[in-house]
């Protein structure tokens, strides 16, 4: 439940009248030390009150007529801004964020204003007032606005900076509504990198990950929303060629508007935060069969005699686009994976293989792309010392059919991993070959 912040008395702050005006800013020892240390922030909050037309005004100790510290608040009497927030920019922001999304995505904005709304009128606070019924007279009080539709607006874009700050608010999002959700996200992403908030984006595309897989964590849990009726990314596999049974389709939402660095740095998080946990497989005799992710600090002595990060394959050659958007689902793909085969190790891994005395084992599952791409990835699972079944690396993972190449295909454009394996066995190596060669083969007749 989201818990309305009352906006301050309008007597309590105030901008006097015989203030220094520079840029929209009341120039004070506030204004002063945050235009000395912080330029970039100063010039997005001169913008802000550009666009909006209002004075701005650092105040000390900002909070609401409840004690509540703010980072900011907008009344008709001008911009109050805390001085003592770490970071300023953020408050812009979150209202740069939704009015510039009214204005670019019209469509987009009308579909959050309108969830937001919704939301609120559901979550009563006594009395017969909902959260919206506060916010709304809250809003309508200290902007000086009557009609409904710019209350409405000014309701939605508080919202955001509550929302952006809350991973248990954006978990509930995603649930009850992936693609608006993924949308919104976009846009906060698009503003962040904007005001050059590279660091502040980064920490939203940490938080925006975890939130996802909380949600459907949620929903294997029985709660209901949207993102329930989805069933997830688990799905029935088929392409031209036939059906290939249950597997993963990849959902590169999740990762679009990222960089490829950007990308990259999300799913070794993604990983980390896994770290510890187990997911349930099926083994052909459809007994469950708990595959464990190793927790980031976990580490075993390789051949070489290195002491090396358990998860260190599972966590690299990441520039293959259909290998990172494994990963975020990784959950599901050990869900849908079917046990082909154990072998022995050629050599020990430590700890992982009961130094070399236990068998690896080897589960197919099949993945589809939003093109239709269809691959077959491989789990490399280890049996280690004290009984826990390992998930090692999900490798090779091989095109078993082609789908329609687009540009917001992940296979354009696609670097297979091209490393030697830890636990190479034969089979598995001529495996590995075989596919790196129909690649290269198949790359350079593309390019041709």
């Amino acid at each position: 439940m989201v818990c309305p912040q009352t906006v301050p008395e309008a007597e309590r702050y105030d901008i006097p009248e015989d203030s220094e005006i520079v840029d929209n800013i009341v120039v004070d020892e506030h204004s002063k030390r945050l235009k000395r240390e912080n330029p970039r922030a100063y010039s997005n909050i001169i913008r802000m009150a550009k666009r909006l037309r209002m004075k701005v005004r650092f105040v000390k100790n900002l909070t609401d007529e409840n004690g509540n510290v703010l980072d900011g608040f907008i009344t008709s009497k001008g911009i109050f801004i805390n001085a003592d927030a770490k970071n300023p920019s953020r408050f812009v922001a979150t209202h740069e964020f939704g009015h510039r999304m009214k204005q670019a995505a019209p469509e987009v904005w009308v579909a959050y204003q309108e969830y937001v709304i919704n939301k609120l009128k559901k979550e009563s606070f006594g009395n017969g007032m909902t959260a919206y019924d506060i916010l709304y007279e809250e809003t309508k009080n200290a902007y000086e606005k009557n009609d409904t539709d710019s209350i409405n607006e000014e309701i939605a874009v508080n919202y955001a900076g509550e929302l952006f700050n809350s991973e248990e608010m954006l978990e509930s999002f995603i649930r009850e509504d992936k693609s608006l959700a993924l949308k919104v996200r976009d846009w906060w992403y698009k503003v962040l990198e904007s005001m050059g908030l590279l660091s502040e984006k980064k920490k939203a595309q940490q938080m925006w990950l975890r939130a996802y897989t909380a949600a459907g964590e949620n929903v294997k849990k029985g709660k209901v929303g949207e993102f329930s009726g989805e069933k997830l990314s688990i799905q029935k596999i088929s392409g031209e060629k036939g059906d290939y049974g249950i597997g993963v389709y990849l959902d590169s939402d999740l990762l679009t508007g990222l960089t490829d660095a950007e990308r990259i740095q999300a799913v070794k998080e993604h990983i980390k935060k896994l770290g510890g946990r187990e997911f349930v497989a099926y083994d052909k005799n459809r007994k469950p069969v708990k595959i464990r992710i190793a927790e980031h600090s976990q580490r075993y002595e390789n051949r070489k005699g290195d002491n090396v990060r358990v998860n260190r394959d599972l966590t690299s050659y990441l520039n293959n686009k259909v290998k990172q958007e494994a990963l975020v689902l990784v959950d599901e793909l050990i869900e849908t994976a079917k046990e082909e085969i154990s072998e022995t190790s050629r050599y020990s891994h430590g700890w992982l293989d009961n130094y070399g005395k236990n068998n690896w084992d080897y589960w197919k599952v099949f993945i589809q792309e939003k093109n239709k791409t269809v691959w077959e990835a491989t789990l490399n699972v280890t049996n280690s010392s004290n009984g826990e079944k390992i998930l090692y690396d999900i490798f090779p993972i091989e095109m078993v059919e082609q789908g329609v190449t687009s540009p917001t295909s992940t296979t354009n454009p696609i670097v297979t991993q091209n490393k030697p394996s830890v636990n190479s066995h034969s089979r598995t190596v001529w495996g590995r070959v075989t596919f790196c060669c129909i690649y290269c083969i198949s790359v350079t007749l593309l390019r041709a």
